[in-house]
């Protein structure tokens, strides 16, 4: 019988845990992309329409205040839009069963979700529970990866809108702008803040599979069956 090797468990591992969260990663891809285009490519479209319309004189000169404005309202009225869907998702179960009911309700569903999973992981990738725990060391190497990775791309993002304003001042150097430097940076912190939430989201949805591994390498002292009595 051919005796895989740590990187073949860890590689089955990784297809496990990619087959059992395409619902949640298509999900994740969807909202990112959401962000990308009402966040990022949406207000760089509008500026670089005003920028034109003002340059060959289509609209006054002093139209670039509400170019300005339109540019900081698109991404905020998305982040808007995405905040109250939250809260209007979350506010009928607060109130049904109260908050602290409802979020140990969250917390049984997600005992049984482990539960179910590090079964699951357990019976498809058959390791010993050495061998998780070498799985469960690179899994969480890599996720810190993936962190580092959504921290450098909202700093990046942060760095674009910047030079995209600076190059709008130097364009339009002779236009006053209508616009407040302080909602200017506070529209900028908001996109920025949902943009690190949503690529966080990626982040917290595998580091639950993190913790099954973990589970099954007897890190936090229990069994995958533990609960049911098998060894």
């Amino acid at each position: 019988m051919h005796t895989r090797t740590p990187k073949e468990l860890y590689r089955q591992f990784l297809e496990v845990v990619g087959s059992e969260s395409r619902r949640e990663r298509i999900a994740v891809n969807r909202r990112m992309l959401g962000v990308v285009l009402w966040c990022l490519v949406a207000p760089l479209f509008v500026a670089l329409v005003g920028v034109l319309l003002i340059k060959f004189q289509v609209v006054p000169r002093r139209s670039r205040g509400w170019f300005d404005l339109a540019t900081l309202l698109v991404p905020a009225v998305y982040a808007g839009r995405f905040l109250v869907h939250e809260l209007l998702r979350e506010a009928p179960k607060a109130m049904r069963g109260g908050g602290i009911a409802n979020l140990l309700g969250q917390f049984a569903s997600q005992h049984e979700w482990r539960d179910a999973t590090s079964e699951l992981l357990r019976s498809k990738v058959g390791a010993s529970g050495q061998e998780w725990a070498w799985i469960s060391t690179q899994f969480s190497n890599d996720l810190e990866q993936l962190r580092s990775r959504n921290r450098y791309l909202t700093a990046l993002a942060g760095a674009v809108f910047f030079l995209i304003n600076q190059g709008l001042d130097a364009i339009l150097e002779d236009v006053p702008s209508a616009g407040s430097e302080p909602m200017q940076w506070t529209a900028l912190g908001m996109v920025l803040v949902l943009l690190y939430f949503s690529g966080s989201q990626v982040h917290d949805g595998l580091k639950r599979y993190l913790r099954c591994a973990e589970t099954l390498a007897g890190k936090t002292g229990f069994s995958a069956g533990a609960g049911t009595g098998n060894g």
